[in-house]
């Protein structure tokens, strides 16, 4: 999912975390343009194929915000919602924006979601590369 999602763009997992499970813990890095900054989430929710959900602080434990993928079946294959709920508390917004460069955190959120489930379902609907395909591949440099 980090290479579906605007403002993410790496993670890795914390205290010996592997595999999505409840009370698995990670660090997200982000990026608005030049600026960074990191957050650490806790995994509330993990259903494979349902749900999975987690809770995002900022340092010092600051709470941000939830976020939740849920997936229902249909005929066709399937419908996934992902929501948002902010969390932060008012006296941490202005050191938000200022760290973040984003004063509409809720209106770029629901842009952003908007854009990942595009990318997601592209992403699901997209043929995988034959082995032919890939073979033609082989002779282009790696990096």
């Amino acid at each position: 999912m980090i290479r579906l999602v605007e403002e993410a763009h790496r993670a890795r997992w914390l205290g010996g975390a592997t595999a999505p499970a409840v009370g698995a813990r990670f660090r997200g890095y982000h990026r608005n343009g030049l600026r960074r900054w990191v957050t650490t989430c806790r995994i509330t929710d993990a259903d494979p194929s349902r749900c999975l959900a987690y809770e995002v602080t900022a340092p010092l434990g600051v709470p941000i915000s939830r976020w939740q993928y849920e997936i229902a079946s249909t005929a066709e294959g399937c419908i996934v919602t992902e929501t948002n709920w902010m969390r932060a508390p008012l006296w941490f917004v202005p050191l938000a924006i200022l760290v973040t460069g984003i004063f509409d955190r809720i209106g770029v959120n629901s842009t952003n979601i908007s854009a990942t489930l595009q990318r997601l379902k592209h992403h699901l609907e997209s043929p995988l590369p034959s082995v032919a395909d890939s073979s033609q591949c082989s002779d282009r440099p790696v990096g």
